[in-house]
């Protein structure tokens, strides 16, 4: 359903205001309340939008089914839309994100390799895509898959650090997985790579080396990873 938008900026300009905000409020549910995102998306759905509304709330559903594990009917909903809607970026992520969580790798990295290669042109874009392609080929495992996603993430990596090649960027969630695709390689070069990027994250936001942070996800990581490499020393220092 479909809503026009008041030339006047009258009631109707009023009432797209209260459901963006609504809206806007469901997407914040997405991971702690996925069943009232879910509820306010049906809501949403029953009423007339515009048409950068509706997307938004078709994304939100399609989003919410996924968050509650719904994926089989996640993919339903989608493939019930309009082809030209299915084409949506934020379906087709969706979508794929359902169908490497049912098994079906090859055609969610079919989706990942598209959305990546056609719409990774602004760093947010690159790094929302490159990060879902990047996860999508560590499950497949093979190592050409995992040099492939260490490639994606060493130009993320350049990208953010101003086109520097092999220099530390600020953004955790890059430089982490990073890490974890090194560990997941494995080899005594990339072990010690890894660890001094998670030590390196340590150390920025404890302000000082050799110190734990307040960075569970760091703390986890660098156990995680000390225990992977082994050795008394490493195993002590994982505890």
């Amino acid at each position: 359903m479909w809503l026009d938008r008041a030339a006047d900026g009258g009631p109707v300009c009023a009432q797209l205001t209260v459901k963006r905000d609504a809206i806007t409020d469901a997407y914040r549910q997405l991971k702690n309340n996925p069943g009232r995102a879910l509820q306010i998306a049906d809501k949403q759905l029953a009423q007339p939008n515009n048409a950068h509304l509706q997307i938004r709330v078709l994304i939100l559903k399609a989003r919410s089914l996924f968050e509650l594990k719904h994926y089989s009917q996640c993919l339903c909903f989608i493939h019930e839309l309009p082809h030209k809607l299915q084409s949506e970026q934020g379906l087709c992520l969706t979508k794929g994100r359902a169908l490497q969580a049912l098994g079906r790798l090859p055609e969610a990295l079919d989706i990942f390799r598209q959305l990546y290669d056609r719409y990774a042109t602004g760093p947010k874009d690159a790094k929302i895509y490159g990060m879902a392609l990047v996860r999508a080929l560590q499950k497949d495992g093979r190592p050409a898959k995992l040099d492939e996603g260490l490639e994606i993430l060493k130009q993320l990596r350049k990208r953010t650090a101003n086109n520097k090649d092999n220099t530390p960027c600020h953004d955790k969630q890059i430089e982490l997985a990073l890490a974890r695709l090194l560990q997941q390689l494995g080899g005594k070069d990339n072990l010690q790579t890894a660890l001094a990027i998670l030590t390196r994250l340590r150390e920025r936001v404890a302000g000082q080396p050799h110190i734990p942070c307040h960075d569970k996800e760091i703390e986890l990581s660098l156990g995680r990873h000390l225990q992977v490499m082994g050795g008394k020393d490493n195993l002590q220092a994982a505890l």
